[in-house]
Order: C-alpha cells, then sequence, then structure tokens
C-alpha cells in the first residue's frame, strides 16, 4: 500500500499538475483555443481530482484494515460500510477535489515553464533514485 500511494502522489505532484498547470497557461495565452485544447485540459485537471480521491481512499481503506488491532487510531473509520455509501462519497470527494484542484492548477499556472519541466524532470529522478535505491533497477542490467 505505501508504494502504491507513493507512485501515486509523485505522479500527482510532478505529473499530473505540472501538465495540468502548463495546459492552463497555453490556454489563457492562445487567442484561438480549439476544442482539443478544452478537452485535454478538462482531462487532465479530472484525473488528478481522481488520482487525489483514489489515493485518500487507497490510504483509508488500509488505516481501516489496521483498526481491527489493539492500536488502532480512533480518527480513522471514516468510509461507509455499505458500497452505495462508498461510491456516493467517492464521487462527492472527487468533485471537491477536481474543483479544488482546478481553482489551485489556475493558481499555479502563472509559474513560467521552466519550472514545470523542472518538476517533470525532478519526477524521473525521484522515481529512478527510489528504483535504484530498492534495488528494482540495476546499473549492469541496462
Amino acid at each position: 500500500v505505501f508504494m502504491l500511494a507513493v507512485t501515486k502522489m509523485i505522479e500527482l505532484v510532478f505529473e499530473s499538475l505540472p501538465e495540468a498547470c502548463l495546459q492552463t497557461s497555453t490556454v489563457m495565452v492562445l487567442e484561438n483555443v480549439q476544442f482539443l485544447h478544452w478537452i485535454s485540459l478538462a482531462s487532465s485537471i479530472i484525473s488528478a481530482g481522481f488520482l487525489m480521491t483514489d489515493l485518500n481512499f487507497v490510504v483509508e481503506r488500509h488505516k481501516m484494515e489496521m483498526a481491527h488491532s489493539d492500536t488502532a487510531n480512533p480518527v480513522y473509520g471514516y468510509l461507509p460500510k455499505s458500497t452505495g455509501g462508498q461510491v456516493r462519497l467517492f464521487l462527492a470527494m472527487w468533485l471537491f477535489e477536481t474543483s479544488y484542484g482546478a481553482c489551485t492548477i489556475i493558481l499555479l499556472s502563472q509559474l513560467p515553464n521552466y519550472v514545470i519541466a523542472a518538476l517533470v524532470s525532478f519526477e524521473f529522478f525521484l522515481i529512478m533514485s527510489y528504483k535504484i535505491a530498492t534495488s528494482e533497477v540495476a546499473f549492469d542490467e541496462l
């Protein structure tokens, strides 16, 4: 669960958000914005919201599974027990995270483009560093 959460967080911070910021700044500058630009921007923002919501659910489910132990934290356990309740909560959180993410992306899109390119490059560095540190990739295999 930890590796899944870390991977999703790295993707969100260093890929999805910078990409959406770059697309937003491009749409703000262009005079003739095509429909495809809007679709691309919307899909980036919606996928970022989905990643944030899914990450929250993954962490919460893991905490709820651990809650059956003696060292349970009473804060966790907000997920409904019924499937319908979980679906409604997921959709509500997804809507909130997407709206909040859209506002954040609009504000971050004012950054210079080289900052966004640096974030994407830093993502690659982080992932490769982690894989080398955990011996998932060795230089003799390359």
